[in-house]
């Protein structure tokens, strides 16, 4: 369909602002993908299992800029070539994706509601390979440590006043009669509670899985468990938490809408010009006769 006789002059405001928003999205999609890949080859990342995974914030970004590339390809193709194929599978695709999210969002807040949920489901052992797995990578080491002061807790169990023992089970940490690291029986410097004055401490968790000096030097550091932790912030921010997965899934109800407009303006558009086209033929097939006669 050539662009002189196409749909772009009849588009309404909607299928305008569909059109502005799919490349749009796209193009920070590739910006995403970029960054992230050019983060990853320069640190000379190597993501071995998908606990490392999910704990990379550089690697989740750039699976979720491939999804939102993938995606938003099919929406700019279909919108400016006026494909309706491509405009099914990016409905489809915003579909499954809602979806998703939505079924992500149940599934995070009833885990995190549900005291003892987590270790029926077997999450357990993903946070238990976490305290395992702390000094392996930087990057992981960095995320643990920003999460557990921001949190204010120490350990990754769901326990509000044992939580710091988790460390115990890290080899860097425990206090095993053969481990001849200097951290043993200790825990990292983001378990430590801030001063009113917003300083840390770094050497007060040293020794602190040791019982004596847990027991003289324990109300330097924090406690509770981060599972235990976020739960307690999922509660006091329900809210909050509702607003913004509102805010999130709302505008993808609103494009799906304008999906769907769009394909009834194309089908629109296009039954028009077809009848247009057979009135002509007809018209011609008049003339035809007429001269003949």
């Amino acid at each position: 369909m050539h662009r002189g006789h196409g749909l772009w002059p009849h588009l309404s405001c909607r299928e305008i602002i569909y059109v502005l928003y799919s490349s749009s999205v796209k193009v920070g999609g590739v910006l995403f993908v970029a960054l992230s890949t050019w983060l990853l080859i320069d640190k000379n990342k190597l993501v071995r299992n998908w606990m490392e995974f999910f704990l990379d914030p550089v690697s989740l970004i750039c699976l979720s800029g491939g999804i939102v590339v993938f995606v938003a390809f099919f929406g700019c193709m279909g919108s400016l070539r006026e494909k309706t194929c491509f405009l099914h599978v990016y409905e489809i695709s915003m579909v499954v994706v809602l979806i998703c999210e939505i079924v992500l969002s149940l599934f995070f807040f009833v885990i995190y509601s549900k005291p003892g949920l987590m270790t029926e489901i077997n999450m357990e052992k993903f946070f238990k390979g976490v305290v395992k797995s702390y000094r392996e990578d930087l990057d992981q080491q960095n995320f643990i440590d920003n999460f557990q002061q921001k949190l204010e807790c120490c350990g990754m169990n769901d326990d509000p006043n044992t939580g710091y023992k988790d460390w115990n089970s890290n080899m860097y940490f425990t206090c095993s009669a053969n481990n001849t690291s200097p951290e043993k029986c200790s825990v990292p410097f983001s378990c430590c509670k801030k001063k009113e004055n917003g300083l840390i401490n770094l050497k007060c968790g040293n020794k602190m899985l040791d019982d004596n000096m847990f027991s003289k030097f324990g109300s330097a550091i924090n406690t509770r468990g981060c599972q235990y932790a976020i739960r307690m912030w999922i509660t006091n921010n329900m809210l909050k938490l509702g607003g913004i997965i509102l805010g999130i899934l709302v505008p993808q109800f609103f494009l799906i809408h304008l999906v769907r407009a769009f394909k009834s303006q194309i089908a629109h558009q296009r039954a028009k010009l077809k009848r247009s086209e057979m009135l002509l033929l007809q018209v011609e097939g008049h003339g035809d006769i007429s001269h003949i006669s």
